[in-house]
């Protein structure tokens, strides 16, 4: 492990008053000291830019920008533009940082490029699931990871482009499948490393989701058969949100 590498951790916000202090105190809370953190907010009209100017001013590694953008992946690439760190990590506004989350994944960070563990899936009601991560190589149908897991080279994403903002929802999964496909190197451990809240946009299971997929399977062309692949996990998710469903219902 390089114990200076710095890095950028990038919040993109927008209204988030109810969760944007817990996102910040975890960040505050590293093992890991080498980081700073850029908040990126969509002009929002709550009390998110009052709290970051009244309770945040006094540290100097806390930057932020307030300003209108085209939507999360945009307001992301701004953030990524601005770090000055070797790493960029990306926290959701109301997702949650584990104490240890960085220094786990820095520790394995010599001579990869991405390296990721698993997360803490949170609902609404605060109830908890553990999210297992899966092999990488996956990532050619689907995503292995959620990306709270996931900490990237900066200089990769560059070299990419970062996100291709005309995927709204699942610009994420195509900035790490173009990574495995032009032939970076991938490292997983089987750590948690943040608390994923599942109310986030890119955590909606719903057809536009899907469809988003399935271009991004065909433009990237990753498999041979794009059209089967997005149908056999389409139906696949279907079947799962139907047994829920019924054992839902016969439980009740």
């Amino acid at each position: 492990m390089n114990n200076s590498s710095l890095i950028s951790i990038i919040i993109a916000t927008y209204n988030a008053e109810k969760t944007i202090k817990r996102a910040l105190d975890s960040c505050l809370n590293q093992k890991y000291p080498y980081y700073e953190i850029l908040v990126i907010d969509g002009k929002s009209t709550d009390n998110t830019i009052s709290i970051l100017k009244d309770e945040y001013s006094q540290y100097n590694n806390i930057k932020y920008i307030s300003e209108k953008d085209k939507g999360i992946y945009d307001a992301l690439n701004k953030g990524i533009q601005l770090a000055k760190g070797d790493w960029i990590y990306i926290l959701g506004a109301d997702d949650e940082l584990l104490p240890d989350g960085l220094l786990c994944l820095m520790k394995e960070s010599q001579n990869y490029d991405i390296i990721y563990g698993d997360t803490i899936d949170r609902t609404e009601n605060n109830k908890t699931h553990y999210f297992h991560a899966k092999h990488y190589s996956i990532i050619k149908y689907i995503m292995f990871c959620c990306h709270q897991g996931l900490i990237m080279r900066r200089d990769v994403i560059l070299k990419l482009n970062g996100f291709n903002t005309k995927y709204p929802i699942r610009a994420d999964f195509d900035l790490i499948q173009r990574s495995f496909l032009a032939g970076y190197k991938f490292k997983q451990i089987n750590i948690p490393i943040a608390y994923f809240a599942t109310t986030g946009v890119s955590s909606t299971s719903n057809l536009k989701n899907d469809i988003e997929r399935l271009y991004i399977l065909r433009n990237n062309k990753s498999t041979r058969l794009p059209f089967m692949v997005f149908s056999y996990y389409f139906f696949k998710r279907i079947t799962r949100v139907l047994i829920h469903k019924l054992s839902t219902k016969y439980n009740d």
